[in-house]
């Protein structure tokens, strides 16, 4: 009874999600579009920049006799300091490299699945609970994202949880995150504004974690995979960002070091699911 409570207040609040979204999108259509519009295709540097990440770690990670006898903290670091190896390596310029190494390092404690789900989710966006969406609702109030990048957010956060508890799988993931991505795209944000860029970055890693995970695994009733960690790493992190940056910055706001932001939470919520990292994560306890 208690999981079909649960799953009903997901879906009434995807529900509610898509209802604001067409209020919004009806309101945006109505009205003229002045300068050049963002374009969805240009973030998609990030979801392929986190995609990279994720398939060197399946395909690479070793575990070995000494790295299996670490403490959990040292195991954490063996695992970022082995991604950004990694960084190095990839097709992106330096300054992308730094502040994704940046954001490897600073995130790092949420390789481990329940301190990821523990910190950022905790409930439904009902909850007063949830350091996600409280971050989520400081850069509301401070004016970074506006009021469709807001349910935008929470929309992902709830398609997450419902994912985590077995009750949403990846292809309808991909549908949630599709229609998003579609009615981002009808918001027209231009080049100018400085709306539109937080929500379509997360959605940018967000749609190429899900194509990875369509790609590369086989999902059952009876083993539920949490894909969905991908995505709360992605809204964690630029979420974080932004925040960070809204504190220690006079009034200057660097949209690269959010987007890198983005693909690193993104990388390492991913990374701890894929099955041989997270066994191993798991024996550190």
């Amino acid at each position: 009874m208690k999981k079909s409570s649960l799953k009903l207040m997901v879906l009434l609040g995807l529900c509610i999600s898509g209802i604001l979204f067409s209020c919004n999108n009806e309101k945006n259509l109505s009205e003229p579009v002045k300068g050049n519009l963002q374009k969805f295709e240009d973030y998609k540097i990030f979801g392929k920049a986190h995609n990279e990440l994720l398939s060197h770690a399946n395909d690479h990670f070793i575990v070995t006799r000494s790295n299996n006898n670490m403490s959990l903290e040292d195991g954490l670091q063996y695992l970022a300091n082995f991604q950004k190896e990694h960084v190095n390596e990839m097709s992106i310029d330096d300054e992308a490299k730094a502040l994704l190494k940046a954001g490897l390092d600073e995130y790092k404690d949420f390789y481990a699945q329940d301190q990821l789900y523990n910190m950022s989710l905790l409930s439904t966006r009902s909850s007063s609970e949830g350091l996600l969406k409280d971050k989520i609702g400081q850069i509301y109030e401070a004016g970074v994202i506006d009021h469709f990048e807001h349910d935008g957010l929470l929309t992902l956060c709830d398609a997450s949880l419902a994912n985590y508890n077995g009750e949403l799988s990846v292809a309808e993931f991909k549908a949630i995150i599709a229609d998003l991505i579609t009615k981002w795209e009808a918001q027209h944000y231009t080049e100018e504004s400085k709306y539109g860029r937080t929500l379509a970055i997360a959605l940018s890693v967000s749609e190429s974690s899900m194509d990875w995970w369509s790609e590369n695994t086989v999902e059952t009733r009876a083993l539920p995979l949490w894909v969905g960690a991908d995505v709360i790493g992605a809204v964690l992190g630029a979420a974080s960002s932004v925040v960070n940056q809204l504190v220690l910055s006079d009034n200057e706001f660097s949209w690269t070091s959010l987007g890198w932001q983005t693909v690193s939470g993104a990388a390492i919520g991913s990374t701890g699911v894929v099955t041989k990292v997270g066994k191993w994560i798991s024996n550190l306890f």
